[in-house]
């Protein structure tokens, strides 16, 4: 009887946009509905509730005002140069750091979609173990035969409530087979796209030329493992 006298069911996100178009919300906290509703993380999730409760308008309303007194001391500049052009260069320092740091897209992407995590190293170093150990099940193949991981072997996994993607990799070395020769170029273009790659040393011997050439690529994104602690050290933090 309703929709035949011109009602209409409502839409999906009919409420959240009837209460932007009514400003009863600003955009970022309408924005912050979607994500709560396609968050697949408990990180995830609380950042779309406290984007949700205000806090992204805060922190611009807060950057707006801070903008407005960095203009009035640029003005004031022109009449008293000395006294206050260091205080507005310091000003606007802090502003554009402030403003880089809270729109790092990378940041945002990870606590949306999930950190991708790459384990990299030689053969036989115990990357299959140590995901396996990760993910708390005998998930991949794990034998003393070098070159037993043949392919890139992904599974999700839940880190400090963030999502993430922890991948296993072919050995990384020089080799003849051409089955394993694809697995190592997968691998190095797994390790190249990752937001973090664990370089995993066999801690109970001697670096390898293939352990050197692996930590010479290490960045930012690295984090060096040393493997196999229940064997007697060769190699310690200190040597590296």
């Amino acid at each position: 009887l309703l929709t035949a006298s011109g009602a209409r069911m409502a839409g999906p996100g009919e409420f959240t946009r009837r209460a932007f178009l009514n400003g009863r919300i600003d955009l970022s906290r309408a924005d912050a509905v979607m994500q709560l509703i396609g968050a697949t993380s408990e990180a995830a999730a609380r950042a779309s509730i406290r984007q949700l409760e205000g806090g992204v308008t805060g922190f611009v309303r807060a950057a707006s005002d801070r903008l407005i007194q960095m203009l009035s001391l640029i003005e004031a500049c022109t009449d008293f140069p000395d006294e206050v052009e260091e205080q507005a260069t310091a000003g606007i320092s802090a502003l554009k750091a402030e403003l880089s740091r809270r729109c790092d897209p990378k940041s945002a992407r990870i606590l949306r979609e999930g950190a991708s995590i790459v384990l990299a190293g030689r053969p036989n170093v115990g990357k299959s173990s140590l995901m396996n150990a990760l993910l708390n099940q005998e998930r991949a193949i794990v034998t003393s035969i070098p070159g037993t991981t043949r392919d890139v072997l992904t599974e999700r996994i839940s880190i400090g409530g963030i999502t993430a993607e922890l991948s296993d990799t072919a050995g990384r070395r020089a080799t003849d087979d051409p089955v394993e020769r694809i697995g190592v170029e997968r691998a190095t273009r797994a390790v190249d796209q990752a937001d973090v790659v664990l370089m995993v040393i066999d801690a109970s011997e001697p670096l390898s030329a293939e352990d050197a050439i692996l930590l010479a690529s290490a960045d930012e994104r690295a984090i060096v493992c040393l493997n196999k602690s229940d064997l007697p050290a060769a190699v310690r933090a200190v040597d590296l």
